[in-house]
């Protein structure tokens, strides 16, 4: 069976003038998993973390601590306490500022309260196990999914920052949407004019790769560590050979719907996206 600490913070006269917290202490004391129960004045403040470190000396399983907002002191005190190498995960800290002094009027009903939700943290604390710390490498590249705007704007960030992006769109070109339309709300300035500059920018980025007619089609691995399978659709044409004269768009006699354009005019089977 665990052994847990309780502390309760007064945190100057807010906590301590509404919670009856040496008789909330006492409750707590009576728990099978609970050693020890104490109030303490400001446990935020320097004196106060000292008292946790000495609190902590004597060898508890887990700790539950009766304070103040946890997102301003939870850091603090799990500080505290892997300091005597408890793991930050068996802390559990109880917002009874917020939650019991400042919401009730009735002391009592903030007493009660105040027991349940401590009672409660030491139940979750005697349930839980260790959480392992591991420390992993990570992969200093980013591949970014669908090349509209967003796409591109965010893999130009990654790029400028210094990291290698890949960027992959389903489509034979990347802009999206964007490069579709006339005008831009609020402004009604021409959409191509501001995403044109972003789209040459990430054509000539150097830490930026980018993988049209592409799909991905398998993820896997952990964060910092991904594998991802890409599906590249073949375009058959041999981008070293072809010098973009469209000689070959001439004589071609096929023509196809045009999706860029909501088939509005066909394109023929060979073209320049």
């Amino acid at each position: 069976m665990k052994k847990i600490g309780v502390l309760l913070c007064r945190c100057g006269s807010v906590i301590g003038n509404s919670i009856d917290l040496r008789g909330l202490a006492q409750r707590c004391g009576r728990s099978p998993f609970v050693q020890e129960a104490r109030e303490e004045e400001e446990l935020c403040q320097a004196q106060g973390l000292a008292s946790l470190a000495k609190f902590m000396e004597k060898g508890f399983d887990g700790l539950v601590i009766g304070a103040c907002s946890s997102r301003k002191c939870e850091q603090a005190f799990k500080a505290t306490a892997e300091g005597q190498l408890l793991p930050p995960s068996l802390v559990e800290v109880v917002d009874l500022r917020e939650l019991c002094s400042i919401v009730h009027t009735d002391g009592r009903s903030a007493t009660e309260k105040a027991y349940r939700l401590v009672n409660g943290a030491v139940m979750r604390v005697a349930a839980s196990a260790p959480v392992p710390i591991a420390t992993t490498e990570v992969v200093r590249s980013a591949l970014i999914i669908g090349g509209g705007i967003a796409g591109v704007q965010c893999s130009l960030d990654i790029a400028n920052a210094g990291y290698e992006a890949f960027l992959v769109e389903r489509e034979p070109s990347i802009g999206g949407i964007m490069s579709q339309l006339d005008k831009t709300i609020p402004t009604l300035d021409c959409s191509i004019c501001i995403e044109g500059p972003k789209l040459s920018d990430a054509g000539r980025n150097k830490n930026l790769r980018i993988i049209p007619n592409a799909e991905v089609t398998a993820v896997s691995g952990r964060v910092g560590d991904f594998n991802v399978s890409v599906e590249v659709k073949p375009t058959y044409v041999d981008p070293q050979k072809c010098n973009g004269c469209g000689a070959c768009v001439d004589v071609c006699p096929i023509y196809q719907p045009n999706r860029y354009d909501v088939d509005l005019k066909p394109v023929k089977a060979i073209y320049s996206p």
